[in-house]
């Protein structure tokens, strides 16, 4: 950081680590927060092509999640959650590889979850059509002190494609979407709240 002539962070809660624990001058850190590609990430009309080859019916509320299927997301918070559903009309989608995924994929068999489908890997070109089935995205994040200073980029992409998001976690993503009014917010790893 030292040698550096500028630094840029993608949070202001990373600016103030830099600048307060790692005593970097404030002039030499530039906010430079995530975005997104409003030519490729838009909104769409609901895609029932994509809709049908998934087998799922028109009538279904679709809560989705893209991304890492990692450790930091605590992804079982989210597979309670659909556990708790009994509207058969409600689908958890997840899509995205990780260290998780497979302990996952046990996860839903041992709990006899039937309204997660997890699809693996898409092409970012995809996500839009995928967005347009959602009622929502799923932006979930464990309880830690690290995470209060992350903004996940998933959570932009959603509002991009027009979808609010559902933030599971707390800090500044939550102060964004509360400030903007543009999703929910509910406490990290509570699965009846989500």
């Amino acid at each position: 950081y030292k040698k550096a002539w500028m630094i840029t962070a993608t949070t202001r809660g990373i600016v103030r680590r830099i600048t307060g624990e790692k005593g970097i001058q404030p002039e030499k850190v530039f906010h430079l927060p995530n975005g997104a590609d409003l030519m490729r990430l838009k909104p769409q009309e609901k895609d029932l092509g994509l809709l049908n080859r998934l087998g799922l019916a028109e009538s279904s509320k679709i809560f989705i999640y893209t991304g890492l299927l990692g450790y930091a997301q605590g992804l079982e918070t989210v597979l309670d959650a659909a556990a708790l559903v009994k509207n058969p009309d409600i689908v958890f989608l997840l899509l995205g590889e990780g260290p998780e995924k497979e302990k996952l994929l046990r996860y839903l068999v041992e709990k006899s979850i039937r309204n997660v489908k997890i699809l693996g890997e898409r092409p970012f070109s995809e996500m839009p059509r995928y967005y347009s089935l959602a009622e929502a995205s799923i932006v979930p994040l464990i309880k830690a002190d690290l995470f209060k200073d992350a903004v996940p980029s998933k959570m932009i992409i959603s509002l991009a494609c027009g979808v609010p998001p559902i933030f599971s976690g707390e800090g500044e993503a939550e102060k964004i979407i509360e400030e903007n009014k543009c999703g929910w917010v509910v406490p990290p790893q509570n699965s009846e709240a989500l």
